[in-house]
Order: structure tokens, then C-alpha cells, then sequence
């Protein structure tokens, strides 16, 4: 790709608006639902099915709007993507990945600590939902919630956040404000802000250092990954309320404090670096 269809790429998802993905996403969404609702559909107890409907409900209308977009622009998935300019760092990024979990870990736990004493019934009901479908493949449910949270969510997430808000927000308002409200937005989908947030400046941050969205999608997939096999090793996946109940939960602060203890200190020195020795300018849209 020369300079100028770089350019014209560029201007093209310069003109995608936020709004019209806003949109689509809600309407699509309750659309989904509503078909779902319509045909008998709703996603109830847990089991492979409903995950998928979940899947569906959540993830489906944001990726037809983005494929639309691109589509109608002319510009291919792979050169939305961009291609790696730099070697992976595996073993690194691995290592960032555990310690952005820990920082969400931790914040995590000290959120429901005060919220088990303030609404305990509301998180009894999120811990314990309405158990496993009578009848239900715990097998085929965890395929299923493994499909979903390492291969669709990571590709779409990053795909929304990196590819096209980052890129969009920075034509806006600059690149340094740009990473900040991805970031805060990232983390305010995932209920708990500060890990999420953290975790969305790092992708950031491994976006524009790559100049791929592969290195973004890569660690958020094996963060993804982590988190479902801790939720299958608890057993916490198939029947919530017996992985943990909610006097355990009270009790579980001081974990969270220790994650804390260990990871933000990490975060802050990992977060300045970034910052400091990140050349913060968006990679140019080209060919993979």
C-alpha cells in the first residue's frame, strides 16, 4: 500500500462514527434478543446453548457493523489488522498478561468485599445464577464458554476498542486522549474498572509498538484463558454457588489485597515505561 492508500484508508475509518456503532450495537443486540425471545429462545440456565445465544446477542451486532463498514470503505480485514513490525515477545507478554490479571484479580475481590455486606443478595444471585439446564453437557458448556471467551471476545474487542475507537478517537481528540477513554471504557464494560482499564492501556500501548492488533488480540485471549480454566478448576463454570459462597467471598479480601500488594506496584513501574518509551502514533492501516 503507498502513501495515499494509506491516506484514504485512514480518512475512511476517520468517517466511521462512534454513534452509528453505538446504535447498531444496542438496537442489534435487543434485535437478537427479541428473535431469540420470539422463537423460544431465552437464555435461562446455564448450558452450552445459552452461552452461545449470549455470544450471539453481545458480540454478533458489533461485527457485522464493523464488517460493513470496512466492506463498503474497501479495506480488507487482514490490512485493518495490520501486520507485525517487530518479532512477538511471547514469554513477555505472558508475563504482562499475569501480572494485569493479578491487578484485576485484586481489584476485583476488594469490589465485592464491601458489596457481600451492602447487597448480599445481589451477589449470591450473580455467584449462584440458576446452576447448570437439566440435562446439560457440562462438557459441551465449557467448549462452549471457552469458544467464546478466548476466540470471540478477544477478536471483536480488540477489533472495537483497538482497531476502530482508538483509531477513531485519536483523529479526534489525539492519540494520548484516545488511549485514555479506550481504556476507561474497556474497563467500565468489564464492571471492574481499574484492572480492565490497565489491561486495555497495555493493549493499547502493544498496538501501536507492534503496528498489529495480533499482539493485543494474543494477550487478551491468553488472560481470557487463564480465567476459564481457573473457573473450571473451582468448578465455579458449571455450578457458580459451589465455587465459592458468599461468607467465603467476605474472607477473601485479604487475597485480594495481596494481588494488589504484589501487582500495582508492577503496573505503575510497567505503566511509566510504557508511557515514556512508547513512540505514540498509530500504526498506518496497511497489508498483512
Amino acid at each position: 500500500m503507498d502513501r495515499g492508500d494509506a491516506s484514504r484508508a485512514s480518512t475512511a475509518v476517520a468517517a466511521m462514527t462512534t454513534r452509528s456503532l453505538v446504535a447498531w450495537w444496542l438496537v442489534g443486540s435487543l434485535g437478537v434478543a427479541g428473535v431469540l425471545y420470539v422463537l423460544g429462545l431465552r437464555p435461562t440456565a446455564t448450558s452450552a446453548e445459552n452461552v452461545l445465544r449470549w455470544t450471539a446477542i453481545f458480540y454478533a451486532p458489533p461485527a457485522l457493523w464493523l464488517a460493513a463498514k470496512l466492506r463498503r470503505r474497501g479495506i480488507r480485514l487482514a490490512e485493518f489488522v495490520g501486520s507485525m513490525s517487530e518479532k512477538p515477545a511471547w514469554l513477555a507478554w505472558t508475563g504482562i498478561v499475569i501480572g494485569a490479571g493479578a491487578l484485576t484479580t485484586g481489584f476485583g475481590l476488594l469490589l465485592l468485599f464491601p458489596l457481600a455486606w451492602i447487597a448480599p443478595r445481589t451477589v449470591e444471585s450473580a455467584l449462584g445464577g440458576e446452576g447448570l439446564a437439566p440435562g446439560a453437557s457440562v462438557a459441551a458448556l465449557r467448549a462452549a464458554t471457552l469458544a467464546c471467551d478466548v476466540l470471540v471476545a478477544p477478536v471483536v474487542e480488540e477489533l472495537v476498542f483497538r482497531g476502530f475507537l482508538l483509531r477513531r478517537w485519536s483523529e479526534k481528540w489525539g492519540i494520548g486522549r484516545a488511549v485514555v477513554a479506550t481504556s476507561i471504557v474497556f474497563g467500565a464494560v468489564h464492571i471492574e474498572l481499574v484492572g480492565h482499564a490497565f489491561s486495555g492501556f497495555v493493549f493499547a500501548a502493544l498496538f501501536v509498538r507492534t503496528g498489529s492488533l495480533r499482539a493485543p488480540i494474543f494477550c487478551h485471549a491468553l488472560n481470557n484463558a487463564i480465567a476459564w480454566s481457573a473457573g473450571v478448576a473451582l468448578g465455579g463454570d458449571v455450578e457458580p454457588s459451589s465455587a465459592v459462597s458468599l461468607d467465603q467471598l467476605r474472607s477473601l479480601w485479604p487475597a485480594g489485597a495481596a494481588c494488589l500488594a504484589v501487582s500495582a506496584p508492577w503496573a505503575f513501574a510497567y505503566g511509566r515505561r510504557l508511557v515514556r518509551e512508547t513512540d505514540w502514533r498509530l500504526p498506518p492501516l496497511r497489508p498483512a
